[in-house]
């Protein structure tokens, strides 16, 4: 399993359930991404400051910092630009994120705080009756 797609009516405190799972877990908040993320805030990139300045230094993208923290939350994810929903999926599925700019890299996205998320969620699932589909 790659993830968890939590579904339901606005309001029924689905954000609130991964935030707190979140905080159950890993006893800190998800690394969120911004639904106007684009591509380098996504997997990283040159600090355009520091370029001005002369001077080539790295920008962690949020998957790296996901792949740290163990989780990564997106909200409304059918606003998100096809070509970022396609990295993400890409990630998850292969476990690689690559650049043209840098080496590659591997992740730890290998399901394992996902899988206990999904049992969460299914107890969630019981006492508010929230629809969950498993990806």
């Amino acid at each position: 399993m790659g993830g968890v797609l939590l579904s339901g009516e606005r309001g029924t405190g689905k954000s609130t359930a991964v935030r707190a799972f979140a905080q159950m877990i890993a006893g800190q908040l998800p690394v969120t991404l911004p639904i106007n993320a684009t591509e380098d805030r996504l997997v990283g990139g040159w600090k355009v400051n520091e370029l001005i300045g002369g001077n080539a230094v790295w920008q962690r993208g949020l998957l790296e910092n996901a792949d740290e923290k163990g989780m990564l939350y997106v909200d409304e994810v059918n606003l998100l630009d096809d070509h970022i929903v396609n990295i993400i999926l890409d990630v998850t599925s292969t476990g690689i994120e690559s650049l043209s700019l840098k080496a590659k890299w591997s992740l730890r996205f290998d399901g394992t705080v996902a899988s206990i998320l999904a049992c969460w969620l299914t107890c969630f699932k019981l006492i508010l009756g929230e629809e969950m589909i498993l990806l």
